[in-house]
């Protein structure tokens, strides 16, 4: 197998003490911060949909309130009515349905007149009815007409009761005894009727206008009209039978109601919507950090030597930038819809409360994000907080009552709530607006009981305390600006909770600090750490083994340049109602010690521990027990210093769609501050050594799997890293690439410590100095391939082809003793002749080429075609690990 070379052609390959690139004085702070910000401008700028949907909202917020607006004046207006028309009763309304009745008749006696017939026939050929259809005898008795409406409910639109004798007055009436309907009155005419009017079908006026009066049963005027009309006719003997008096009705005119005059839907409901703008902020923020967390991100600029102060203060940049924007679209928006709170507020107040208000829902993000670990849970918490807060915007549109919680006289539960909801930023908020809004935008005035006009709010309305009568009770109300400055504490408050969570909790920096870390004098730098100078060395040792251990490749170790680990060990420990039940060791009791200039290979089946001690080095996981230095500095303690000489090349890769692999390198670089310069040159020459260069400008989320895991090789070498550690670096690689990945290593590696972990036999037989094997945790064998294929092979193999092989093996065995079978199939024999009996080879070979007499010679005879190896790393993987038994 042909060993690659070092190529002299990588820039930043040759040992060194200190790194040359690096300024020797800089504010690492400004510099992270920067260039975070810089990466998040990308980001959000190539996610053109979800930015212009933040800015876009408060003019759409700002529209929807316009057309609410237009719509409410409109509903106010349209019951003015000062010369209301003349409506025409004259005409008969058919009542429509399924076996309906418009007019149905009835007798308060079994009689029928020539009064009652008559009106009867006028009014089915006046309003053009048919008798039996539309006009219909319903009972002879009033006691029978009642049964019958109550059994055929909602089929009769009007009912005609004609007073035919004598007629026992109902008890509701409030008069006792009877009344003859047909005695002779001298000089009058005397007709009695009754209508009886079901309200369900007539054309009562359901939705009436708030200036409205009582609707108006237009149907039953229009059957009175018509049987007054038949009854003169009657009496008078006009020669028109079908003459119908005209009938006309007119309302009183309308005026404007002064309770709706002048009503503002921004004051009114202003607070509830505008709190929305600031939540789409809220709920942006919070998916992009909790992705870049779920996703490793965060840990990954963690490991190239960011540390969090400039992560999240570059996230607060950025939510502040999108504050103000969002903010001044709001307000210009609102100007040009012509917002009374917009137009007569100073700019900088109104600027001000909406700032200060979206910063502290921005904290609340950083604050949840430090709980939350999948984007899945950041979706539905951020719907089910902006769910929850319209609900509690709602209730707090009304200032009227956020000025009661202020009311000295209130019981103890009522104090309590007041002092809760002003830990809740959107109270103090919808206070400070209804304040606002009740000087500058026009709004209710109970003393007047109307709506005024707004006036323009002065500087001195901000800071004056607010006096309001309450039930006759006078309240006293802090100011707008303290409401302001408890907004202010709010957001200082809960980015302080946040600050302390995202210390403790392990998912957020991966190593979590003590709950007590704010307490110790070394977090703030009033104590040095002590920098470890000696440790033990270990030597290589074949662990596990009956044979001699490896012998050591190095005599003397400068762990000051290297990596020391003692006893470190890693546990999992499996729940069961709150109770641990079993333990998982992922990392177990390892130790040993790997020095500058070499490259160790770490091999290992699926769940061995490779990785977890990969996160226990860069700092991802906390180790259980022992102790390990890298260069001197020990990972408990001092994991911020490791960072800065560390690269990594994660398992996971820890690249950002929207960025390209120039960005990445770029970013990278700096945050090993890099200068710009030689961050470009070293950019463009890593990426030519895995062959990106052509795809350099493309966006990494259009990269296939292999091309992301070239990039993370490259980045794993960017700032010139004394320590560089490698997780399955070429996996999804063709070999082409591979190969081209295995050069770059090859390069890295010259002065640095190099870990790598593979499941490629070849690649840690090319690559490394040593390599280790761990088995469910425990370190089972370490030192150089060729001393491990020495310790645990079969010594030299033989394969042969042959056409007998039982014949074969039988001569095999008797002249050469030490060979072993190992594999016999078909045509194919594989033997194995131990190391220590290197004479049986060589007579092995002289056999074969013919130098030997006697009875051996008939070994060539039965021999068609043989070769000889040594062997493989991977048979000495298969031993180790227990896959394949000695022989």
């Amino acid at each position: 197998m042909e060993k690659i070379s070092p190529s002299s052609s990588f820039t930043i390959a040759q040992p060194m003490k200190k790194n040359p690139f690096v300024p020797k004085k800089q504010n690492s702070f400004w510099l992270h911060s920067k260039v975070l910000i810089w990466k998040q401008f990308l980001v959000f700028s190539r996610n053109i949909k979800s930015t212009l949907f933040q800015i876009g909202t408060p003019v759409f917020i700002c529209l929807f309130l316009l057309s609410l607006q237009q719509f409410a004046t409109y509903a106010f207006t349209s019951t003015i009515d000062r010369n209301p028309d003349n409506i025409s009763v004259s005409k008969v309304p058919t009542c429509y349905g399924s076996g309906c009745i418009t007019i149905g008749i009835a007798y308060t006696n079994d009689k029928r007149t020539e009064l009652t017939e008559f009106v009867v026939d006028h009014i089915s050929k006046a309003q053009n009815f048919k008798i039996g259809k539309d006009i219909k005898v319903l009972a002879n008795t009033y006691t029978d007409l009642i049964d019958y409406l109550k059994e055929n409910t909602n089929k009769t639109q009007t009912v005609v009761l004609f007073c035919t004798g004598e007629f026992e007055i109902p008890e509701s009436y409030g008069i006792g005894g009877t009344f003859d309907c047909l005695r002779e009155t001298p000089g009058y005419n005397l007709t009695i009727y009754s209508l009886l009017i079901n309200s369900t079908i007539t054309g009562l006026t359901l939705f009436t206008g708030f200036n409205a009066p009582s609707p108006v049963d237009y149907a039953s005027l229009a059957v009175k009209a018509a049987v007054d009309s038949a009854i003169y006719e009657f009496y008078n003997g006009d020669e028109d039978s079908n003459k119908v008096f005209g009938v006309e009705v007119e309302h009183f005119p309308s005026p404007t109601n002064r309770f709706l005059q002048g009503y503002d839907i921004v004051t009114d409901v202003g607070v509830f919507y505008f709190f929305i703008p600031p939540m789409v902020t809220f709920v942006v923020i919070l998916i992009e950090i909790v992705r870049e967390k779920e996703y490793r991100l965060r840990h990954g600029l963690s490991m190239m030597g960011m540390s969090s102060g400039p992560y999240w203060f570059s996230w607060f940049v950025t939510g502040f930038a999108f504050t103000f924007i969002v903010t001044n679209s709001l307000i210009i928006a609102s100007l040009a819809c012509g917002f009374g709170f917009f137009l007569y507020t100073p700019y900088p107040i109104v600027l001000c409360l909406f700032t200060v208000f979206s910063l502290a829902m921005i904290n609340l993000a950083f604050l949840l994000s430090t709980l939350i670990k999948s984007t899945k849970s950041a979706y539905t918490t951020s719907y089910a907080f902006i769910l929850i807060g319209l609900v509690l915007q709602f209730l707090l549109s009304n200032v009227t009552l956020i000025y009661l919680l202020y009311a000295d006289n209130l019981p103890m539960w009522a104090k309590i709530c007041r002092v809760l909801l002003s830990l809740y930023p959107p109270f103090n908020f919808s206070k400070a607006f209804g304040d606002i809004s009740s000087v500058s935008a026009s709004h209710y005035d109970s003393d007047e009981g109307r709506w005024v006009r707004g006036n323009d709010y002065p500087w001195s309305e901000f800071t004056r305390t607010i006096s309001v009568d309450m039930l006759g009770t006078q309240v006293n109300v802090p100011s707008t600006a303290d409401s302001v400055l408890i907004i202010i504490g709010n957001g200082l408050m809960i980015a302080l909770i946040a600050w302390y969570l995202d210390h403790v909790i392990s998912h957020n920096r991966g190593t979590p600090d003590p709950f007590y870390f704010f307490l110790s004098p070394y977090y703030w730098g009033l104590k040095k750490k002590r920098r470890l100078q000696e440790q033990e060395v270990l030597s290589d040792a074949g662990l596990d083994n009956e044979k001699d251990p490896c012998p050591s490749m190095m005599s003397e170790v400068d762990f000051t340049e290297g990596i020391s680990i003692r006893g470190l060990g890693k546990r999992f420990e499996q729940y069961k109602c709150c109770r641990p039940t079993t333990e998982i060791h992922a990392v177990n009791d390892l130790s040993m010690d790997i020095s500058s200039r070499e490259l160790l290979a770490i091999l290992g089946h699926n769940g061995a521990g490779k990785s977890t001690l990969i996160n226990i080095l860069t700092g991802l996981t906390k180790a259980s027990y022992g102790s390990a230095t890298i260069c001197g500095y020990d990972i408990h303690t001092e994991m911020d210093k490791i960072r800065k000489i560390l690269g990594v090349c994660p398992q996971h890769d820890i690249l950002w769609d929207e960025l390209s692999p120039k960005e990445h390198l770029i970013l990278f670089g700096r945050i090993k501050e890099l200068p710009y310069d030689v961050v470009i040159k070293d950019a463009e020459e890593k990426l030519k050594q895995v062959r990106l260069e052509h795809v350099k400008d493309r966006l990494v989320g259009t990269f296939s799997g292999g091309m992301k895991r070239r990039l993370s090789v490259a980045i794993s070498g960017v700032g010139n890293p004394k320590i560089i550690i490698l997780d399955e670096p070429t996996t999804g690689m063709d070999p082409i690439n591979r190969r081209n990945a295995w050069k770059l290593i090859q390069q890295m590696k010259e002065g640095r410590v190099v870990i790598l972990t593979t499941h490629s036999m070849e690649e840690a037989d090319v690559l490394s100095d040593r390599v280790c094997v761990i088995v469910d945790g425990e370190l089972k064998c370490l030192g150089t391939a060729l001393s491990l294929k020495n310790n645990y092979g079969d010594g030299y193999r033989i394969t042969i082809i042959t056409e007998e092989p039982e014949e074969l093996t039988k001569v095999l065995q008797e002249e050469f003793p030490a060979a072993k079978v190992i594999d016999l199939s078909g045509g194919s024999l594989v033997i194995s002749i131990p190391l220590d009996r290197v004479e049986q080879i060589e007579l092995f070979f002289r056999t074969m080429e013919g130098l030997e007499e006697g009875s051996i010679k008939r070994v060539k005879d039965l021999i068609k075609d043989w070769g000889l190896s040594n062997t493989t790393l991977e048979e000495v993987f298969m031993r180790v690990t227990g896959k394949k038994e000695k022989v």
